[in-house]
Formats: structure tokens, sequence, C-alpha cells
């Protein structure tokens, strides 16, 4: 019968402190962090959490509140995740069935920040990393010069983003996490110039046949050189007539029309006959010529326009006139 009692007596002991646990006063001793962003945990430490609770942040006197994801808890801590949040100092709030509390101030959610960024000097397409904290975990945006620039990677303590295309100069780089900004400071975007004999080709015609194109596109400039180009001619009696002219031309400020007149802006027309296979032929530098390029027309990678030349009288078909030989060109820029 003692053993019994005994029992009953331990029993009864176990019981009241289950209970008494179970229902222990919701508390909370400890947050931490004290700051976090979007997609961070925080872990609250206290009494009172043994059925699931609700965790949320509050502003005293406002009746906004940001409920945090619960994770994982037991009935001394809780593991929650911050979700959508704004930025500012809260008040932390747990509450188990009809009981709760508030821990006064206890998180803060701050702008971003930025410690640095690399390389501080990039080409459009180039990569650039930035580094800091409190970045969140939903991606924001990344603004240089004011332009959305495309985001590669992001995560709550770094960035890769893609240099957007600008014109050589020195850029102000800012982090948007719809929580706040960060001025990370100011990027050098670096254009290189487009190598000759690289990737750019450049296509022309003359009088509707293809051109034999010595040149390339370098730095905005269209530089047309072409070399032999057969036209098919059978003027005066000849078997074929070709054509060597060359000049540049600034597609971005470049204007239309733009006229090249003999011996400016390093514009040539050289003109050979052909009879026979026995080639006769005058430069550009000769006596007694005159020839003259116009660009007629542009689009952001072609341009078009027309040549003349006038021929010394030697050429002519008779003693005492000139010639003269025309016709129209198109170059177009693209890529292999």
């Amino acid at each position: 019968m003692p053993n019994s009692l005994l029992r009953i007596a331990a029993f009864t002991l176990f019981f009241v402190t289950f209970v008494a646990f179970a229902n222990a006063q919701v508390a909370i001793n400890s947050v931490v962090p004290p700051q976090a962003t979007t997609g961070q945990d925080i872990t609250i430490t206290g009494s009172g959490f043994a059925s699931k609770p609700t965790v949320a942040l509050v502003t005293t006197g406002s009746s906004k509140k940001y409920t945090l994801k619960v994770k994982s808890f037991t009935a001394t801590q809780i593991v929650a995740t911050l979700q959508t949040v704004a930025k500012g100092t809260f008040d932390v709030s747990v509450k188990v069935k009809k009981d709760s509390t508030t821990a006064s101030a206890a998180l803060t959610v701050p702008d971003p920040g930025v410690t640095d960024f690399t390389p501080t000097t990039a080409a459009p397409k180039d990569t650039v990393t930035i580094n800091g904290d409190f970045f969140g975990s939903k991606k924001g945006k990344v603004l240089v010069n004011g332009k959305s620039a495309k985001v590669l990677t992001w995560t709550n303590i770094q960035i890769t983003f893609v240099m957007p295309k600008l014109a050589a100069g020195s850029y102000a780089v800012v982090v948007d996490n719809k929580i706040g900004q960060a001025q990370a400071g100011n990027i050098t975007c670096n254009v290189p110039p487009a190598p000759i004999g690289g990737p750019d080709r450049i296509e022309a015609t003359a009088n509707g046949t293809p051109l034999v194109v010595k040149g390339s596109f370098l730095a905005g400039t269209f530089e047309v050189a072409t070399s032999q180009v057969f036209l098919n001619g059978q003027t005066f009696g000849m078997t074929g007539i070709s054509i060597d002219f060359s000049f540049s031309y600034d597609l971005t400020n470049g204007t239309v029309p733009t006229v090249y007149n003999t011996g400016q802006g390093g514009a040539t027309i050289n003109y050979i006959e052909t009879d026979n296979g026995n080639p006769n032929g005058w430069t550009s530098g000769l006596a007694n010529t005159t020839y003259k390029i116009t660009i007629t027309g542009k689009t952001a990678n072609s341009i078009e326009g027309t040549w003349e030349a006038v021929l010394p009288k030697s050429f002519g078909p008779g003693p005492d006139t000139n010639t003269i030989t025309n016709g129209v060109f198109k170059s177009k820029l693209t890529m292999n």
C-alpha cells in the first residue's frame, strides 16, 4: 500500500510540474540579432512558447504590423523569418493562444549598406560585384546613373550586376532593396574601341556592285576603303573600270549631308580603266582632277551616299573634254 501511495504522489508531482511548465506565462528575454531585414531569421528566447506562437513586428501607437514566418519553436525559443517589412525600429510581439507579450524597440530594420564594389572601372557588359549587408533576400535594383542595371545574383551580403551601356565617364551606383537605398559610390565606365580586324565587318556596294572593303568600325567612326572595285563598265570602249576610294565618317556625331571635296578629310578617289588587259588610271592627287564624296543618309550602323570624279582631259573620249564618272554607295556594319 505505501508503494502505491508513493507512485500516486510521484505521478501527481510530475503532472503538476508538466501543467505548470505548459502553462508558463509568455515572456521574452532576448531578440537576436538586434538588426535584420527581409529574408533574415531572428531568434527569440523566453518562456511560454510550448504551443505554436504568432510573431509580429509592431510600432507603438500604430495598428500596422508585419507578421513573421515561424520556422521552429520550443517552449523557450522561437526562430522566425522576416518577410515583408519596412524600415524602422519595431516592438517584437509574441502571442501564444490568448497570452501575449511584447519586447519594446527590440528589432531595427535598416537601410542596405555597401562596404565596397569591384571593379571600380568597367566597360559595358562587364560584371560588377557589390559587397555589404542588409540587402535582403528579395531581389531589388542596382541603378547606375539612374538607369537600372541587369542584376545577376542577389544575396543579403553580395550583389552582382552587368555594367549597362553608357558613354565613357563616372557614374553614381545606388542599391535599392525597396526598404531603402544605399549610395555605393561612383564607377568609371570605360568604353574600349572596337578592334580593327575584330568581329565587326563592313559590307558595301557601289552602283549595286559589291565592294571589296578594307576598313573597320573604330570608336564610332566608319572607315570605308575600297580597293580595285570592278564596276563592269563599258565606257569609252574599255573592258572594265574600277574605283578605289576611301573616307572616314563619325556615325554618332556626323551630320547629313556631309561632303568631302577634293583633298578634304582624308578622302581619296583613284580610277583605273582596263583596255584589253592594259590599265590606265589616275589618282586624286594628279593635276586637273576633282572629286566629291557625299554622305546622304545614315542609321545606327549604316551610311549611304554618292561619289563623283572629274578625270584629266587625257582620259576623255576627245582631246578637249574631261570625263565625269559617278555612282552611289551603301555601307553597313555587321557582326561576323
